[in-house]
């Protein structure tokens, strides 16, 4: 793995212009936590992805209803435009984003998105008798899936108005695909006795839940990397914890709250967003919620409300100010590794709050970039011992795939993980070749890279030696004909540091965490 100095500030193209001033300060392409439901930004956890794939199984083995369910903010709209993505060139999709209505325009609104011509005042038989007989005419390998987002919203009637469309189908499968989406509230709706038959004809239920802590963790490195964030900057571990337990592990709730700390941090002129800025963006929502009011409004709230009002010139010129009086000093990339006999660089900024407990100890800065980076991987199971997550790596290198296990939690479990993606359609398209149906795609950016410090090791014995120490072995060949360790696959700087750390411990090695 070959690694290249950091790109200058700048060098990031915006891709997407988005109406957020930390943005250039932090080198990001775009936004990385708006609330528009962006495919590119699904985070596979493990219920999302599982969700993902069990509804494409039930459209692809014609089911016919299908339900999606979750809390607000859990990221039903995500995965609906997801789902659409992935069946784009697999299928004939409707996607309803308005389903509060009459069945009769319900049924209007799916032929129109189909491209079915009828007639305006065509009766509720006329347009079933269409659409049945579209369905008949086209190849029916291609499922016709309708996708209803907000389907809580649907009048009993309508729903019960969609049942008879489970009435369309051959001997052999429903010709029409439903997935409803919606809150909580749609089971409750379903459960009734006037609905009692829809619910009958329910193939698959899939249910989104909040995030756990650890899920939340990698759920903000995954968005800030897709953005374009190569350790530029990053939310330290108290900052994660207080968004986690604001948010309650809801992913809209997330975002809002990440979104405003990073304002907080451009504010302070800071690369790594801390618990202060969590509770100063916690406050600003908080005040927003309550309404505007003279007392109310902070001083952050203030600042939050000239930047996002001031003409681009004065903005343009704050940037400016702030580049020029960091251009002769060093830049800092937030959450990298530095070596210093083996211990951390852990001196804060001179802008730092004073308040300690505000700014807790961070790992230091420039983490080397590859060429190309590969932040995805493949989970391909978990075991409580080592013992048996080494047998399955000994099972799956027999088969041609190159897994390796790694030890989670200082060895409470063991999981065993494959491969190095450059996007999902790889990562997918690995998994679906080599017919890995049970593994789990995963954000995991960052290795450790093990070399041999002044005693020289044998091949074998590096392997041997950190598999002691209790650590899982990876073994690749350099372009040019070297061979190379890597052990452990990361989301967080964090627990990256604390592997190196534990080998640069050892006089026989030298331990550097990299990007994949």
């Amino acid at each position: 793995m070959e690694a290249l100095p950091t790109p200058p500030i700048g060098a990031i193209p915006i891709k997407r212009p988005q109406a957020r001033v930390y943005l250039q300060f932090y080198q990001l392409a775009e936004a990385p936590f708006s609330i528009t439901p962006d495919p590119e930004f699904l985070f596979a956890a493990g219920n999302h992805q599982q969700a993902i794939e069990k509804i494409i199984y039930a459209v692809n083995t014609f089911l016919g209803f299908i339900l999606l369910t979750g809390e607000v903010g859990t990221g039903k709209t995500t995965v609906c435009r997801t789902l659409l993505d992935q069946l784009r060139d697999k299928a004939e999709t409707v996607y309803i984003i308005n389903p509060s209505v009459s069945g009769q325009e319900l049924l209007t609104g799916i032929l129109d998105d189909a491209h079915i011509a009828v007639a305006s005042n065509a009766s509720k038989k006329t347009l079933i008798d269409h659409l049945h007989k579209h369905l008949l005419s086209r190849d029916q390998r291609r499922p016709f899936v309708v996708i209803i987002d907000d389907a809580q919203t649907m009048p009993p009637q309508t729903l019960e108005d969609l049942r008879l469309l489970s009435n369309l189908e051959t001997d052999k499968h429903k010709l029409i695909q439903v997935v409803l989406s919606g809150q909580p509230e749609l089971i409750d709706l379903l459960g009734t006795a006037a609905l009692r038959q829809l619910k009958q004809r329910i193939a698959a239920h899939c249910h989104l839940s909040a995030l756990s802590a650890e899920e939340t963790d990698a759920y903000i490195a995954q968005r800030l990397f897709v953005a374009g964030n190569h350790g530029q900057v990053c939310f330290s571990t108290d900052a994660k914890r207080r968004v986690h337990t604001a948010a309650a592990g809801i992913p809209r709730l997330i975002n809002k709250i990440c979104d405003y700390a990073l304002i907080a941090g451009y504010v302070d002129d800071a690369q790594i967003i801390n618990g202060h800025h969590v509770r100063r963006a916690l406050s600003e929502l908080k005040s927003l919620d309550a309404g505007p009011s003279t007392n109310s409004v902070s001083r952050f709230g203030r600042v939050t409300a000239a930047i996002f009002i001031v003409l681009l010139a004065v903005i343009g010129a704050l940037i400016a100010t702030n580049a020029g009086r960091r251009e002769n000093q060093p830049q800092p990339m937030a959450g990298a590794l530095v070596a210093k006999d083996h211990d951390w660089d852990t001196t804060p900024p001179s802008n730092a709050p004073n308040n300690a407990a505000d700014q807790p100890m961070e790992k230091a800065p420039i983490l080397a970039e590859l060429i190309r980076p590969f932040p995805y991987a493949m989970q391909l199971g978990s075991f409580r011992t080592r013992e048996n997550a080494a047998q399955s790596v000994f099972r799956y290198r027999k088969k041609g795939i190159p897994a390796h296990w790694q030890a989670v939690n200082n060895g409470q479990w063991y999981r065993v993980m494959a491969g190095k993606f450059a996007d999902l359609k790889t990562a997918r398209g690995y998994k679906n070749d080599n017919g890995l149906k049970t593994a789990l795609i995963i954000h995991a950016p960052l290795t450790v890279k093990v070399t041999p410090g002044q005693a020289p090791l044998s091949t074998a014995e590096i392997p041997d030696f950190l598999s002691k120490m209790g650590h899982g072995c990876l073994m690749e060949t350099s372009p040019a004909g070297d061979k190379e360790f890597y052990t452990g696959l990361f989301a967080e700087i964090e627990d990256a540091a604390l592997v190196a750390e534990k080998i640069n411990a050892r006089d026989r090695f030298t331990a550097s965490v990299v990007r994949r």
